[in-house]
């Protein structure tokens, strides 16, 4: 009597690094990896089922999705608008740019700015953002509104604005005052792709490298280059205690993003781990968009 052995029975999921004659099976167990998958959803124990499909809920032009409890701000047809959970929506503010729009949430306020517009949303209203005056210890500092840029962080109370390889920041907890003649970070000649902080520092992602400031304050930060390779420019995602794959890093806060190398995660202390390296080798791209979603980061790689 012929051995018999199950054809398939879980994958150990996407393997393109390796030749598909090459990939590895065991076909006593009925594993093997996968040269493409297509529309599926993998699980825990290499199970595949099919990917659920979706349903437009609205129509018209929308970008820079962002979301804020049970809402979600965006923008639409050049208007900021906020749309609620049963997807009635509110204009807030009309926008003078198709830009990608970035966003921080401090407290009950949501900063936004673009490259060409800025402001902040309280509840279902806009408001300029702006320097209305100094609250502190006395200081010697010219203070003013902030400046235009493409990218906002929040870190250790203070707002940090990106425009190309510049960084301003806030005074601290004075969201609205940036000295710009004094309070940036001059990075060289490379574009900021991403800005994102953890517990103990600074993760920048640029079209040529990524680098972690590390330090709680801009006066304490020592400059580190943890990756040479550049950033796809907003799938970054910050994530708080999740679990992803067999990887098991609950209780910490951490960062996704996608690298020119793979899939990337960043936690305290600038360590860096690749997640896909191994075994994926993801397409060439400029920008994207990434979300985490029961567990998994789902991301997009456009050119």
């Amino acid at each position: 009597m012929k051995n018999t052995f199950p054809i398939f029975k879980e994958t150990y999921g996407l393997n393109t690094v390796l030749d598909p004659v090459r990939l590895t099976q065991q076909r006593e167990k009925g594993n093997l990896d996968l040269a493409q998958a297509v529309n599926i959803n993998i699980d825990g124990s290499g199970r595949i089922s099919r990917r659920k499909g979706y349903t437009r809920r609205l129509e018209g032009n929308y970008h820079s999705l962002f979301g804020i409890g049970d809402s979600c701000l965006a923008v639409k047809n050049s208007t900021l608008v906020l749309i609620d959970k049963d997807y009635t929506e509110t204009n807030i503010v009309e926008v003078n740019s198709d830009n990608p729009m970035s966003y921080v949430t401090v407290n009950d306020k949501t900063y936004f700015m673009n490259g060409v517009d800025k402001g902040y949303v309280l509840g279902r209203s806009y408001y300029p953002w702006e320097f209305l005056r100094y609250i502190g210890p006395i200081t010697n500092k010219t203070l003013s509104d902030p400046p235009i840029g493409t990218l906002i962080e929040i870190f250790n109370g203070r707002i940090y604005v990106v425009k190309d390889s510049v960084v301003w920041y806030s005074e601290r907890f004075s969201y609205g005052a940036f000295d710009l003649s004094r309070s940036y970070i001059q990075l060289p000649s490379y574009k900021v792709r991403m800005i994102r902080g953890v517990k103990d520092g600074i993760f920048l992602g640029t079209d040529k490298e990524v680098i972690f400031l590390e330090g709680n304050t801009p006066d304490e930060f020592s400059f580190r280059r943890v990756l040479d390779s550049g950033v796809i420019e907003k799938s970054d995602v910050k994530v708080e205690g999740e679990i992803l794959g067999e990887n098991d890093i609950q209780g910490e806060e951490f960062i996704i993003f996608i690298t020119d190398k793979g899939i990337c995660a960043g936690f305290s202390g600038g360590r860096l781990l690749n997640l896909t390296q191994r075994k994926v080798n993801l397409p060439k791209g400029f920008t994207g968009a990434g979300i985490v979603m029961n567990k998994k980061y789902i991301c997009t790689i456009a050119p």
